[in-house]
């Protein structure tokens, strides 16, 4: 089972990707309003997709013309954090302002971490990944086939692929999801430090951290905002997407993202800490 979730789900979830990614290329690269055009609009693309994070890094390739640098990175964030399965089993899970609290909390995650990068850094050289130099004015050679070029994207990233599905499946062995167990759960800033660190490379989707986090709200006394925390970042990013986003927007890129999907998430945490009027 852990073979088939962090290893063969893995390629599944990339190609189902790719291949989306290719046929945006053939079918919609000319036509303007498929694409989100600011990072309001991408938020809202993202959180109707039923999408993971490793899911949504190919389909960028087939925006990154189109789009603003910040509009990537916040359709990127934003994209596994919500989705409307995400959004109903989170209200059932763990209620009405759980739900309402972590869609506001998944735009400013998003926004902020789409804003600052494109304040603070250039757009990365390595840009994204070439599709048989279909979409090149000046290329000798275009291949409209949707088949060759979800080949070649896939051939492209398959040793990172291959990592990440490796590197997920050793730090499954040492049960993360237990681990929460082991935390001394509340709402003081060393419990949202904790629950951050754990989210940040563990791999959850589809709002698997509603079921982590259910028992938690019954039978501990986890922080409203500690149990945000985790939420966030346990979605936002995980080993596996960390070695796919190296590939996609390098190195430098990828470790300032995961930076600030770690430091807003400790700060969304303590923020909804602090405001009495929210709890389990």
């Amino acid at each position: 089972f852990m073979l088939y979730e962090n290893v063969l789900e893995l390629f599944m979830v990339v190609i189902i990707g790719v291949v989306i990614a290719a046929l945006f290329e053939k079918y919609f690269k000319r036509i303007s309003p498929v694409f989100p055009d600011n990072a309001f609009t991408a938020f809202l693309y993202a959180s109707v997709l039923p999408v993971c994070s490793c899911t949504s890094i190919p389909l960028v390739k087939a925006m990154q013309e189109h789009i603003s640098y910040r509009t990537v990175i916040t359709f990127l964030v934003s994209a596994p954090l919500l989705n409307p399965y995400i959004v109903a089993l989170t209200y059932r899970m763990l209620g009405f302002d759980y739900m309402v609290a972590r869609i506001v909390a998944s735009f400013a995650m998003a926004y902020s971490a789409g804003g600052l990068m494109e304040k603070l850094l250039e757009k990365p050289e390595v840009s994204f990944l070439s599709m048989q130099c279909v979409a090149k004015k000046n290329c000798s050679y275009r291949d409209n086939n949707i088949w060759n070029n979800s080949k070649s994207i896939f051939m492209q990233i398959l040793p990172y692929i291959a990592l990440a599905g490796g590197l997920s499946l050793a730090f499954e062995f040492t049960s993360p999801a237990k681990m929460v167990e082991y935390i001394p759960v509340g709402d003081g800033i060393f419990s949202t430090l904790m629950m951050v660190t754990l989210g940040v490379p563990i791999y959850l989707c589809n709002g698997a951290d509603a079921i982590v986090l259910k028992p938690l709200s019954q039978f501990t006394d986890i922080g409203f905002g500690t149990a945000m925390s985790f939420s966030l970042t346990s979605n936002a990013i995980c080993i596996s997407s960390f070695v796919l986003l190296t590939k996609f927007l390098g190195i430098k890129h990828t470790v300032f993202l995961t930076s600030m999907i770690f430091i807003s998430a400790v700060a969304i945490g303590t923020l909804l800490n602090h405001m009495p009027s929210l709890g389990f």
